[in-house]
């Protein structure tokens, strides 16, 4: 009789426990499914379905839709290029975020397209093409897989990596990119894909007792290691494709400051041009061409009571990239030139 008993409690606690983890991974179910909600109502014109898709590459873990208006049939924000370069070509491909793939701005203004322009107004004897491998919300995690497995292909003359101060995110736990990773990631289990998302966040915050918590300085403090890996990363690809890349770092703008005089942020783009010398990359800073200007004349502006944009410049921003990125390829040599007008 004993034994029966035992047996009984020892099967209903069990029961319990069952059902509790079976309530549980409900719970996070459904809280997933409002989050996908928000995501197709925020990324969806009609409501219906978003510009993005899953991945078959896990670590890119979406893409953009092939049939979304606008986007090639490599799932980019660009006109269509072939893999094999025409003769009498000089190519550039651009990879990036974003910045880089023109968010917020209409079709030819993003600074990849008036790059392109630009160089072409001042080449007497070259076409110039420039490939844009950008994707809004991407971290530098995924940058470095597009660079490995899809820049080669291309057979570009020069790599331009643009860089934002957000990009050693986690596509899935640092919010301030994008939510579309937490959309496509499909865990098997939504109860342990939570479980995972807090001890990510108990770990960031132990780790970075002491550290300054504002978000950019934040994240290069605790993944440092991480944005250098990278680097070498990009010197190693540079190095045996005999390809040279040049690192841009793009500005952040505040909605505390009028100008760029107090910057900031300057102790990251120091660092930042640091790992890219060491690893023979070529650097421009964003910084020095953007220090003129007010920063309200720049950058994209949200509509009163929305989120400030820190990141993404207007359409004047995007030509001062421009400008900034013809003319150290003309100083470079990369290209020979008429006189080089803005």
């Amino acid at each position: 009789m004993n034994n029966r008993i035992q047996y009984f409690w020892r099967f209903k606690w069990v029961f319990f426990f069952v059902l509790l983890v079976l309530s549980l991974e409900f719970l996070c179910r459904a809280h997933d499914n409002l989050m996908h909600q928000k995501l197709v109502r925020g990324h969806s014109a009609d409501g219906t379905q978003t510009i993005f898709t899953a991945s078959a590459d896990p670590v890119l873990i979406y893409e953009y839709r092939k049939d979304a208006p606008g986007v090639n049939s490599e799932g980019y924000r660009d006109t269509e290029h072939s893999f094999a370069k025409p003769q009498g070509v000089f190519r550039i491909v651009v990879i990036g975020d974003s910045i880089a793939g023109g968010a917020g701005l209409s079709d030819g203004k993003s600074f990849p397209h008036v790059l392109e322009d630009l160089l072409q107004k001042n080449v007497i004897d070259r076409r110039i093409e420039v490939v844009i491998l950008a994707r809004i919300g991407y971290a530098m995690s995924q940058e470095l897989r597009i660079l490995k497995k899809e820049a080669g292909l291309y057979h570009p003359d020069l790599i331009i990596w643009s860089y934002c101060l957000n990009d050693p995110a986690n596509p899935l736990y640092h919010f301030g990119n994008n939510d579309a990773a937490i959309y496509f990631s499909h865990p098997k289990s939504a109860l342990m894909a939570y479980i995972a998302r807090k001890l990510f966040y108990i770990r960031e915050n132990i780790v970075g007792i002491g550290k300054n918590k504002e978000y950019h300085q934040f994240l290069h403090a605790l993944y440092k290691d991480q944005v250098r890996a990278g680097v070498e990363e990009i010197g190693r690809w540079s190095s045996d494709h005999h390809v040279p890349v040049l690192f841009y770092v793009h500005p952040v703008f505040s909605k505390y400051l009028h100008d760029f005089s107090r910057y900031p942020y300057s102790n990251i783009h120091r660092d930042l041009k640091s790992f890219a010398e060491r690893n023979r990359l070529l650097f421009l800073d964003g910084i020095d061409a953007f220090k003129q200007y007010r920063q309200e004349d720049v950058r994209c502006k949200s509509a009163p009571g929305a989120w400030f944009d820190p990141w993404h410049p207007n359409i004047r921003g995007h030509e001062i990239v421009a400008e900034q990125m013809a003319s150290f390829i003309f100083r470079q040599q990369f290209l020979s030139k008429t006189s080089f007008q803005k």
